[in-house]
This record gives C-alpha cells, structure tokens and sequence, in this order.
C-alpha cells in the first residue's frame, strides 16, 4: 500500500485508515519513531516487545524501500549505498529497542 499524507499545523500525520486497520494500530498503540536523514520509519512498539514482526513482515518493509528507491528522480551508486548503511542502521535501532523492552 502507498499513500501520501500532510502534516497539520500541530506537527500530526494521519496513517490511512487502510494501514492502521492492517496493522492493527489503534489510539493506544505506541509507535517508535525513528530518522535517518530525510527518512522517517515508524515502527509498533507492541510488535518490537513481543518480537511479533516476522521474516516476511521485514522482507515486505525492506521490499517497500527497494520499490520507491528512486521515486524521486534517478538514483546514483553512491545513493544506493547510502539508502542501504541507513536500512542497516534501522535494523540496529529497531534491535537495540527491542532489548530494551
């Protein structure tokens, strides 16, 4: 699923309906919030504690970036490489959170 959503005046984004439904994110659901240069990630809180996000779930997400990497205009080697030590950093903030918890 793709979308594009606004920020309002108080710094919100709307996740579409369609998302949230999909993955079960109500009101009560805390999200990590994580940056990475122009790139922000959102991640349930609830899945990092009980370990719940699967292989294919992380595969689906790392398959997302692959499909708008270079969305924006032509992608050079040095981008790709870039956009992949930021995948990698993700991957270890999302761990280190998930020990945390």
């Amino acid at each position: 699923m793709q979308f594009i959503t606004n920020i309002n005046q108080k710094g919100q984004v709307v996740i579409p309906a369609k998302i949230r439904r999909s993955l079960k994110i109500t009101q009560e659901t805390p999200l990590a919030i994580i940056q990475f240069g122009d790139t922000v990630v959102l991640q349930s809180i609830n899945q990092l504690k009980t370990g719940t996000s699967t292989d294919s779930e992380k595969q689906k997400f790392l398959d997302l970036l692959d499909q708008v990497q270079g969305l924006w205009g032509k992608t050079t080697k040095a981008e790709v490489k870039l956009a992949r030590q930021r995948r990698q950093k993700v991957k270890t903030r999302i761990r280190k959170l998930q020990l945390k918890w």
